[in-house]
């Protein structure tokens, strides 16, 4: 069961559903610190809140949701923050950060919190309701028996108009990670079937955001495959052998658009940008149609992690950068964080964000670009007590927002 689920946790590093993916691998879990819930991330050069109005937005996708990086999501002009049990909704236009839980004694830490458990990628928001997954240990206790600790694994809807949740599917024990993808009044989701002999096979789903109904779409055998997209009545996947799409009309026959190795790939529903392998090692930035034909190369500068607005893609460079040593005398690494973009039609990668000198040790994590803002999580390293710390790891939490224009930086916080 484990080489099954190893091979759907690769494919979802390389495509997870609706987000600006990375294949960087930014910060080893192993070199950061665990800090208590008084701990927070200094804040440099901040300044106060102020909004431009802008063009260029985020791309818009055929969910009804701007781009989404699982934890960080656009919906009805809010920006929607999930971290640490926790959704925070953020106003763009006027700075304001409120939690979703918004019960004043609630602690966030049990089963009586709705957000207790949530899983916080891939969390999406409809109809004025937001779906995500929980999964937890839950200890049942009676007078008659011994204490059970059980595993929760659950597919939930929270009704933000009137706080209420309600369980929409439980999830199977030993299915880890479901790849999923909203579209619409639906959720698309790899299904596992196992069965007497433990053995594992594979089905696309599509369950009814309005009336819960289950559909079964694709059986994949044994197989499996990430959801990328969907998008003109196609639902593509991802798997080891390449990309490839069936139509949502018809699902009897595959159609294979790209067998490259490709590292990393988005869309924005008229083309994809694909990241390809060179054989120095470096990456390129590909565009193709939806078809998988007339690749045109758009960027040839190590190109890292991508994202993408109205007119650009966004990126930065798959490179690394030494800031100490560890106690064992390895090097302490951050990503190189300068932003440049380029035209989605073609033209000249330019550089339009760096870090300033007094945060050199600072780095951006995932990050979505609206207009002039670049939203995003991020990090530090402290020379004084050889640390990286992680902003979506430490309570209360905290986000960025830089003003590509002014360089201004003001951060996202929510004191808990």
């Amino acid at each position: 069961m484990k080489k099954y689920i190893q091979i759907v946790l690769l494919v979802l590093l390389i495509l997870t559903p609706i987000s600006c993916n990375n294949k960087i691998i930014e910060v080893s879990p192993d070199e950061l610190i665990n800090v208590n819930s008084t701990q927070s991330l200094p804040h440099i050069n901040s300044t106060e809140f102020e909004f431009t109005p802008n063009s260029d937005k985020a791309t818009n996708n055929q969910s009804g949701v701007l781009y989404s990086l699982g934890f960080l999501q656009y919906y009805d002009d809010l920006l929607y923050l999930s971290a640490h049990g926790m959704v925070y909704r953020y106003d763009i236009r006027t700075g304001n950060v409120t939690s979703l839980c918004d019960d004043p004694l609630c602690s966030h830490s049990d089963e009586a919190c709705p957000f207790f458990g949530i899983i916080p990628y891939g969390f999406h928001i409809y109809n004025n309701k937001i779906f995500y997954t929980q999964n937890y240990f839950s200890t049942k206790k009676d007078i008659f028996s011994e204490p059970e600790t059980v595993n929760i694994g659950r597919f939930v809807m929270y009704d933000i108009e009137n706080r209420k949740l309600k369980v929409i599917r439980n999830i199977p024990d030993g299915v880890l990670i479901e790849s999923k993808y909203y579209h619409g009044n639906y959720l698309y989701y790899l299904n596992t079937l196992t069965d007497e002999n433990g053995n594992h096979t594979f089905e696309i789903c599509r369950q009814n955001l309005d009336n819960f109904n289950i559909e079964s779409l694709i059986f994949l055998g044994s197989t499996p495959s990430a959801i990328a997209f969907i998008n003109n009545d196609r639902i593509y996947l991802a798997s080891d052998v390449g990309l490839y799409y069936y139509s949502l009309s018809d699902f009897s026959t595959p159609h294979y658009i790209y067998k490259n190795d490709s590292v990393d790939l988005i869309t924005d529903g008229v083309y994809f940008y694909v990241l390809v392998r060179n054989e120095n090692g470096t990456n390129s930035l590909i565009r193709i149609d939806m078809d998988g034909n007339n690749p045109t190369k758009l960027c040839d500068d190590n190109v890292g992690y991508i994202c993408s607005t109205e007119k650009y893609i966004y990126y930065r460079k798959n490179e690394k950068i030494v800031v100490g040593k560890d106690k064992f005398g390895n090097n302490i690494e951050i990503p190189d964080s300068n932003v440049y973009r380029v035209p989605k039609q073609g033209g000249n990668a330019v550089l339009v964000y760096s870090f300033p000198q007094n945060m050199k040790n600072y780095y951006i994590g995932r990050f979505i670009v609206d207009g002039i803002y670049l939203y995003a999580n991020y990090g530090y390293y402290d020379e004084q007590n050889n640390t990286l710390y992680e902003s979506i790891r430490i309570r209360p939490y905290d986000f960025i927002r830089i003003n590509l224009k002014t360089g201004a930086i003001y951060y996202i916080y929510k004191e808990e």
